[in-house]
């Protein structure tokens, strides 16, 4: 016998020695949402929750023309005792509903091309109840549409939407993503709750996914859909914000294995222990680390200490990592060395705390302004800071060095600062991508930290 959700319900219920609110506290749902389930006022239940009642109940789960049922002759068996429930309206109505928003009709201009009422329109169109059209009419829809009924009435995800929604599932689940654990961390920590929201976020990608576009891509284009849902957008615009913000930093950095990344620092000093010398960075590069690592970890994740070296120590094979010099050719004699090797392809080179920068004329540089920090009894007032991003000249693997150096300790504060917090605001991404650059900052120090920074020179190459 077939039993509706109702009075009729509502009486097995009762006939079974069943109450509303044990069956909900039973099932973890709230009594009062069960009871309007129950009562037939909710008009289409979820079909997680239908399953859930007809396994509690162990009756089999089915649907007709009158709507959802349960069936008291069939016993749910978990694979074969349960009949598919008739989704066609709602499918329908969402494909409609999304073909419309790409062709910017309305739904006044679909009901004169199809000779129906709008107001008839609008019932084929109703998210909670929609009313399925006769076959006349659903080919005059899918015609006005430029559509085939099958894409109308099929719940197939193209070849498109599976690969977007893949993506999704796998940018999900990736835990190295950054972009997606902060996102995670938004959701509630309910797991039914996080599971039903997050399916919520892959139907809207399912939906609303316009051909061709990169995933991220779409991902940005989103609004101009204008999906109104309190909860799905504001997350999607975060998820696609943090991603973009991250993807700007792996651009700027060019890192290609971070697991290897070496940051090699300045030996800026060394003290007589008693025992042995001990070599030591100075506060300069200790600050830049900071802000560096600061971009670094909301790009790539956690930094290892153990990847941070003095320039006095042995590098041997870590020369063809992936590397970050920090400090002038003073102190920081990789730094030196670096600049040797790339002398003839770029303007800057660095004799003392001077930073030379040089103009190319007829294949041959020739200095053309020097820039050293100005000190007055015995501060530094303003200072110099050289950024350098290219391709490892120590090694054929693709890898990527970073030169943050300095006239003096601010300089290279003012380098850290302007490369991890602006250069990519200033520099277009194409900019950053394609080319390797030489960036020469300028910094007033106050209190000994080097503030309103400015570019004073720049090339790519």
């Amino acid at each position: 016998m077939k039993i509706r959700l109702g009075p009729e319900f509502k009486k097995y219920l009762s006939d079974n020695f069943i109450t509303v609110n044990s069956l909900a506290d039973e099932l973890g749902f709230s009594r009062q949402g069960l009871h309007k389930i129950v009562t037939g006022k909710t008009k289409r239940p979820y079909n997680s929750t239908l399953t859930k009642l007809a396994d509690y109940l162990n009756l089999a789960l089915g649907s007709d023309k009158d709507g959802v049922y349960f069936d008291t002759d069939v016993k749910r068996n978990g694979s074969g005792g349960i009949v598919e429930i008739d989704r066609s309206g709602e499918i329908l109505s969402n494909k409609i509903m999304t073909v419309l928003a790409e062709k910017g009709l309305s739904i006044s201009e679909l009901a004169s091309q199809i000779g129906k009422p709008e107001k008839t329109t609008k019932k084929y169109l109703n998210s909670s109840d929609p009313v399925m059209p006769d076959i006349p009419t659903l080919k005059k829809i899918a015609q006005a549409l430029e559509v085939s009924v099958d894409f109308l009435i099929s719940d197939d995800q193209s070849e498109l939407k599976k690969k977007i929604l893949e993506k999704l599932r796998l940018i999900l689940e990736e835990e190295k993503n950054q972009a997606v654990i902060q996102f995670k961390r938004r959701l509630p920590k309910d797991p039914e709750e996080r599971s039903r929201r997050l399916r919520r976020l892959l139907d809207v990608v399912e939906v609303a996914s316009p051909e061709g576009l990169d995933f991220f891509e779409f991902l940005t284009s989103m609004e101009c859909l204008l999906i109104e849902d309190e909860w799905v957008m504001p997350h999607l615009q975060q998820l696609t914000s943090d991603y973009l913000a991250i993807k700007d930093i792996k651009n700027l950095w060019q890192i290609n294995n971070y697991k290897e990344l070496t940051i090699v620092a300045a030996t800026s000093t060394t003290r007589y222990t008693g025992e042995y010398e001990q070599p030591a960075t100075g506060i300069g590069q200790v600050r830049a680390l900071a802000i560096l690592s600061e971009s670094l970890t909301k790009g790539y994740g956690h930094l290892s200490v153990n990847n941070i070296y003095l320039s006095r120590d042995s590098l041997q094979d870590r020369l063809e990592t992936d590397l970050i010099l920090l400090g002038g050719t003073k102190n920081n004699q990789l730094t030196k060395a670096f600049l040797k090797e790339i002398e003839d392809k770029q303007p800057a080179v660095q004799i003392g705390s001077a930073i030379h920068w040089r103009k190319k004329q007829k294949g041959k540089w020739h200095e053309s302004s020097v820039h050293s920090g100005r000190i007055e009894e015995k501060q530094v007032i303003d200072d110099y800071g050289l950024i350098v991003r290219c391709r490892n000249p120590f090694t054929f693997k693709n890898k990527t060095i970073v030169l943050l150096a300095g006239s003096h300790t601010y300089g290279v504060i003012a380098a850290a600062k302007y490369f991890a917090e602006n250069m990519v605001n200033d520099l277009d991404f194409e900019t950053l991508k394609s080319n390797n650059l030489t960036v020469l900052v300028k910094a007033k120090v106050m209190d000994e930290y080097p503030v309103s920074l400015k570019v004073v020179k720049s090339h790519k190459w």
